[in-house]
Parts: C-alpha cells; structure tokens; sequence
C-alpha cells in the first residue's frame, strides 16, 4: 500500500482551483451580452470562492512545511479569447464536474488528515454549490433554435 502525501493531494485541489476555467475568465474576460448580469454575478462568485480556497489550501501546506504549487492554465483556454459567456457555460459546467470527481478522490485520498479531509470536503460542497448555479444560468438561457 502506498503512503499518501497530504501536500501532494492538497497541492492537486489548489491547481483544481486555481487554474479552473472560471479562474481564468477573471483575466480573459468572455463577452457579455445585455442579460448576462445575473451569469456575470455568478461567474465573478466562483472566481472568488476558488480563490479563497486556493488561500486556504495553501496555507495548510504551508503549515505542513510543504511547497505550494500553483499550476498553469490549460492551453485550451487561449481558444476562449472573445467567446460569449452563454458558449462558455457548457465548458464552466464540465470543469465543475471535474472539480467535483476530483476533490472526492482528494477527500478520500486525506482519510487519515482529518484536517486537510475537512478542507477537502468544503472545497467539494462548495464545487457542488457552484455546479448547481451554473446549471441554473443553463437552463434559463434561451435556448438558439436553428432551421426552419
């Protein structure tokens, strides 16, 4: 059986976080049409949510004398520049649910720090949170119909 690094599993949910889609959205904004406040609000909650989990997670690895690792962006979002939020939704929605498949394996993973579990867990809640606003603005977009 091996052994598991808390700050090896802990630094994998803050680059979950930090270099999440709804992250990089607060650098390169998407295009907003008039309506979208609603999803501007929503978009502009995640960003900060993730971001103080990054500030939390961080600081227990710090606590834990590790490194912390920050990540990098995922090359596909360059190919986000100039896109409107209603193409982008689909794409925050499939990161939430990555977020969520991976914090519940991080969760797991931390079974035996149950401190670093406990954040783990929150992170989690809150990646669930988020999924469920971000199908709420789907479902009341309009949707496009198209051909006749």
């Amino acid at each position: 059986m091996t052994s598991v690094n808390p700050v090896d599993v802990l630094n994998r949910l803050i680059v979950l976080h930090n270099r999440s889609l709804a992250m990089y959205l607060r650098y390169a904004s998407p295009t907003w049409l008039r309506g979208d406040e609603q999803a501007r609000q929503v978009l502009q909650q995640i960003g900060e949510d993730h971001q103080q989990t990054v500030d939390r997670l961080g600081e227990m690895v710090v606590d834990l004398d590790g490194a912390v690792n920050f990540g990098g962006f995922s090359m596909t979002f360059t190919s986000y520049h100039d896109l409107s939020f209603a193409f982008l939704l689909q794409r925050l929605i499939e990161g939430q649910r990555k977020i969520i498949s991976t914090a519940e394996e991080c969760a797991r993973q931390l079974e035996a720090f149950p401190m670093a579990r406990a954040l783990a867990e929150e992170s989690l809640g809150a990646a669930k949170a988020h999924l469920d606003l971000l199908e709420e603005l789907g479902s009341s977009k309009p949707k496009v119909v198209t051909g006749a």
